[in-house]
């Protein structure tokens, strides 16, 4: 999936689909905590130039 282009120091975003969470335990006090990770983006053949790096990528 591609999240367009921007100019850099520029924000871009994109909807990168759904997260589920199914919870099969039954317990009445279940709970659970949900986390995301990112690794660097790059494009073309990946120089410094065309690299953002995961530090600069969030998730909401």
């Amino acid at each position: 999936m591609g999240l367009g282009s921007g100019l850099p120091g520029n924000s871009v975003s994109g909807q990168l689909g759904n997260v589920t969470v199914t919870d099969t335990r039954a317990l009445l006090t279940a709970a659970w905590t949900a986390s995301a990770i990112s690794t660097s983006f790059t494009t073309g053949i990946g120089t410094a130039a065309e690299t953002i790096p995961a530090s600069s990528v969030s998730y909401w």
